[in-house]
């Protein structure tokens, strides 16, 4: 028995942040002041602006958690199919 293709994906991609995490915590910590220091030019341009650069950064937010989302359900669905025969 066998896992979606997108479950082994995102699985693997999760354990090669468990085991490099040291590469990616300070990526992440410039990518997070590059995200809050254009947030901050954006919201004193204008609202629009700010409210656009606000709905791009949480819509991806959205859009890749209800990926890992549906990937991981599509693994559970297949397991208990598998286990039910």
């Amino acid at each position: 028995m066998r896992v979606p293709q997108a479950t082994q994906v995102v699985l693997s991609i999760s354990m090669w942040f468990v085991d490099y995490w040291w590469i990616f915590a300070p990526v992440f910590s410039a990518g997070l002041a590059a995200l809050v220091g254009i947030g901050f030019l954006c919201r004193h341009r204008s609202l629009g602006t700010f409210l656009l650069w606000l709905f791009i950064t949480t819509g991806a937010a959205i859009v890749l958690n209800a990926i890992v989302v549906f990937t991981i359900q599509m693994g559970l669905a297949t397991a208990l199919e598998g286990l039910s025969r």
